[in-house]
């Protein structure tokens, strides 16, 4: 059973969901992971390593500032990384189907955040 069960509620709620994980970047503890068809959770290590690389990167670029999320876009899925404010080093990896409209896939994730406050 997990620690966030209103969590994996809402996350097996968002539409054209394939997988999420919610994990930390330092040490690739799995905290939730969702399979709706695919597991995401092989993907942990590269996530975070590129988590914390555009973290070294806003540093190194001298621009203050915090990598709040990222999305990539393919030509049929939307992999979004959205770093948890409310926790340290903890992000959330989810891979959506692209036919779902990008504003309404972040609400969602929106959502999911405020789940685990």
């Amino acid at each position: 059973m997990t620690q966030f069960p209103k969590t994996v509620q809402i996350l097996s709620m968002v539409e054209g969901l394939l997988g999420a994980v919610i994990f930390n970047c330092h040490s690739h503890d799995i905290l939730v992971n969702v399979d709706k068809g695919l597991d995401v959770s092989v993907a942990v290590k590269a996530v975070a390593d590129s988590v914390i690389k555009h973290q070294q990167l806003v540093v190194e670029m001298g621009l203050y500032d915090f990598a709040e999320s990222s999305v990539v876009t393919t030509d049929q899925h939307y992999h979004i990384i959205h770093l948890l404010p409310q926790f340290d080093n903890v992000a959330i990896y989810l891979i959506v189907r692209r036919y779902i409209m990008l504003p309404y896939v972040m609400e969602q994730v929106e959502d999911v955040i405020y789940s685990m406050r």
